[in-house]
């Protein structure tokens, strides 16, 4: 696959951790909503995709965190919401 192919996100928001701690869970369903609000998903079947509209989660259920670290970033090429 050729990366540089792909749609550049113009826009990117940083989640950080507010405290030192352990991420205990995550909402799936929270995730994929945020997931359709920036176009990387669907609410339903007609709804067009924005490729270049993403999730990244940098943690995982288990993992160590510290105040200020990123935790997941969103990005998107337009804003949506």
């Amino acid at each position: 696959m050729n990366p540089t192919g792909l749609v550049r996100a113009k826009l990117s928001r940083t989640i950080i951790a507010v405290r030192d701690g352990y991420v205990i869970r995550l909402d799936a369903r929270k995730i994929g909503h945020a997931g359709v609000l920036i176009g990387a998903g669907r609410a339903y079947k007609e709804q067009k995709l924005d490729y270049g509209a993403g999730l990244i989660l940098e943690k995982k259920v288990g993992d160590r965190v510290f105040k200020g670290e990123t935790v997941a970033w969103l990005r998107a090429p337009t804003r949506r919401a």
